[in-house]
């Protein structure tokens, strides 16, 4: 398969040497058959319930006083090596103490947030189970969750084009003692031990421009533009959510946020436009780019290399040209009633398939018949 991809990525122009680093860039562990998810069980996981109730106390009482009560990390304050003291390790490994007795020793002091009043606590439907959502005014609180949850508290910096985050196996300590205690009693059989019980994945959102950027470039008013961002934000990271349900082990990467936007631009505006996602990357003049737009915040794909950087951005440029292709001839009624299928074989298929000058037959001769497609398959581009 790797030889196919290699052939394919040389069709485009590429020297050896770079072929070999962006199939390296782009490495992915996905099935040798396009899962289909209408064969799959997609309901609701087992955080669910806890989330819900943490929405409904953040109704009863205030967003912050619910959350800190499920994020245990928000009952300390953002600080530069907060995390590796005793008070901070003692709570993360939880010891033997009970839920209660962690619960009477956390810090009276949380982080310094800017509007807590204003952060949303919902549930939404990603179509493939409901997904707890905390949506924040302001980038700051926004930066101050994903500092907390992600960072351990640490004061890592945050770029402001990044405006959500899907947050995969967070650890809900709340809801590991409660499991804790009833292997304990007895009441849960040993057996019934999994780590995937107390992990939850949340959708972190900010308010804000899309990408940073300003509701000029995108020929609209600013409050429509914020409200299109939000929607944007939250289907793009539905879609990671689907993903990882389809995929478990898949790694996020550049592919992924072609396929995030286009979920997010098919949900906000009902068609997908190349030179929509290409401006939230920084790509809108390739093979010039403009600093800020996400593309740099890869770094661990990219290395910094420019050849590299230069060939994945080339297939992503021509990989939307071609979406926007496929997609504008589709009824906008069979996307919505085979999203869940068109998102995971986009997600399936590799980068340079997409961005093949056959891409929108391949997808074509796929998305029309109803059985997955084999490995060689994968690696070819005509």
């Amino acid at each position: 398969m790797q030889n196919g991809r290699s052939a394919t990525l040389q069709r485009f122009g590429f020297a050896p040497e770079t072929v070999d680093q962006v199939l390296q860039a782009l490495s992915r562990e996905l099935p040798e058959v396009c899962p289909e998810p209408s064969q799959l069980s997609l309901g609701n996981e087992i955080f669910v319930p806890d989330w819900i109730g943490c929405c409904l106390e953040a109704w009863r009482r205030s967003p912050v006083a619910a959350l800190r009560e499920m994020l245990f990390e928000l009952n300390f304050p953002i600080a530069a090596g907060i995390s590796g003291t005793p008070e901070y390790q003692s709570l993360a490994l939880a010891g033997s103490s009970s839920l209660e007795d962690v619960r009477s020793t956390l810090p009276p002091q949380g982080p310094a947030w800017s509007e807590p009043d204003k952060i949303r606590v919902f549930m939404h439907d990603s179509g493939a189970g409901l997904l707890p959502v905390i949506h924040t005014a302001s980038h700051a609180d926004f930066v101050i969750l994903l500092q907390a949850i992600v960072h351990r508290n640490e004061p890592v910096p945050v770029p402001l084009s990044t405006g959500s985050s899907f947050i995969n196996g967070y650890s809900n300590r709340g809801r590991y003692l409660r499991i804790r205690e009833a292997l304990a009693l007895g009441v849960l059989a040993p057996e019934a031990r999994n780590p995937q019980l107390w992990k939850d994945k949340i959708l972190l959102l900010a308010s804000g421009p899309y990408s940073g950027v300003p509701a000029s470039a995108m020929g609209l008013d600013p409050e429509k533009w914020l409200e299109r961002s939000t929607c944007l934000r939250i289907h793009h990271e539905a879609c990671h959510y689907l993903n990882r349900r389809l995929f478990p082990q898949l790694k996020f990467g550049l592919q992924d946020e072609l396929i995030a936007d286009f979920a997010g631009l098919m949900e906000a505006t009902g068609a997908f436009k190349a030179a929509e996602f290409l401006l939230f990357m920084g790509l809108e003049r390739f093979p010039d780019y403009r600093a800020g737009g996400r593309l740099e915040n890869y770094p661990r794909e990219l290395g910094g290399n420019a050849e590299v950087t230069h060939a994945v951005a080339r297939l992503l440029v021509e990989a939307a040209v071609n979406l926007e292709q496929f997609f504008f001839s589709w009824d906008p009624m069979r996307y919505v009633v085979g999203k869940l299928r068109v998102l995971a074989l986009l997600t399936w298929l590799p980068l340079e398939i997409l961005a093949a000058p056959d891409a929108c037959g391949i997808l074509g001769r796929l998305l029309n018949g109803a059985d997955g497609i084999s490995p060689p398959d994968r690696g070819k581009s005509s």
